[in-house]
């Protein structure tokens, strides 16, 4: 499978978030559109330093189609958007939340839900 990810890199950011993106794990402050250039988009992992959804595990989405990293809110809360082309959902996580990583890989498959 054809591993393409593309990029848009828009303004800088005070803070920063660890992802990792086809196996390299970087560090950003910096604004970034990533969008999924295969058929079933990307499995996005979210970890927490401290989960504030009282869960021990990680959030876990499913053919992501568009990540956005750090765009600005109305409020301006720094925020983590990941949108489901395939799925027509998407959600939103925001810095606040204590993210510790964004783990970023293709999807095999196209699962039954988001």
């Amino acid at each position: 499978m054809k591993k393409n990810f593309g990029n848009h890199i828009k303004k800088e950011k005070m803070e920063y978030t660890v992802v990792t993106l086809g196996g390299i794990k970087f560090t950003t402050k910096s604004s970034m559109e990533i969008f999924a250039e295969n058929e079933f988009g990307f499995d996005v992992k979210i970890t927490f330093n401290e989960n504030i959804f009282k869960r021990n595990e990680p959030d876990l989405f499913h053919n992501v189609t568009e990540v956005h990293l750090y765009y600005d809110t109305i409020n301006n809360r720094e925020s983590h958007a990941f949108e489901s082309g395939i799925h027509c959902t998407g959600c939103t996580r925001w810095q606040e939340h204590n993210i510790k990583e964004i783990e970023i890989t293709n999807s095999e498959k196209k699962y039954d839900r988001f």
